[in-house]
């Protein structure tokens, strides 16, 4: 048998704890794994399209997710969540990324950053513990202090065309690894300040 969590709030993810209305979000408990799936409800009145700061601050939230292809804003979705550590998928339909796991001290997981993701400014930003590979898409724009503060993070990394940097290592005390740059890198600003 399927446990479920309910969630009797917002149909859109971004205001879940702000409002009550009618609709249930339910995260299933998948066999007992500690595995989550986000179900949404078949209405046509409820077009979730945005997980942004579903869990923000959520300070002892831990558990492994499945986060559904039809999410486009996945915005500050695990932000300030501290403890949190777990594997996840980022949605193939996903433009923002922004912010997604900034201030989850523990985080350490190899993320794919799907191609069409446009926005990844702050995503691993302030993860202490961070430090894996990650290849930014070519249809990443802003790159905006996306390791700001994310002392351990030492790995090579290529930054795509145009994108905005300004700020992106700023306060990472022991970057030293080889990046390769694109053409019409924009806004540099900052981004190896200490």
């Amino acid at each position: 048998s399927v446990s479920a969590f309910l969630l009797n709030r917002s149909s859109d993810l971004d205001l879940i704890f702000a409002y009550n209305v009618a609709e249930s979000i339910t995260l299933m408990n998948v066999q007992n794994e500690n595995t989550f799936i986000l179900r949404i409800p078949n209405n046509k009145n409820v077009p979730i399209e945005n997980c942004a700061m579903m869990f923000c601050n959520c300070q002892s939230f831990n558990q492994n997710i499945i986060i559904p292809d039809k999410i486009s804003n996945c915005q500050s979705m695990f932000e300030g969540c501290s403890i949190f550590d777990q594997n996840i998928l980022i949605p193939t339909n996903n433009a923002n990324c922004s912010s997604m796991f900034k201030n989850c001290d523990i985080f350490n997981q190899n993320i794919l950053i799907p191609e069409g993701t446009k926005d990844c400014s702050y995503m691993f930003s302030n993860c202490n513990n961070f430090n894996q590979p990650i290849i930014i898409p070519n249809s990443v724009s802003s790159c905006i202090g996306m390791f700001f503060g994310s002392n351990k993070f030492n790995c090579s990394i290529t930054i795509p065309d145009n994108a905005y940097c300004s700020s992106m290592f700023a306060n990472c005390e022991i970057f030293n690894n080889k990046i390769i740059f694109g053409n019409n890198i924009k806004n540099t600003y900052r981004m190896f300040a200490n």
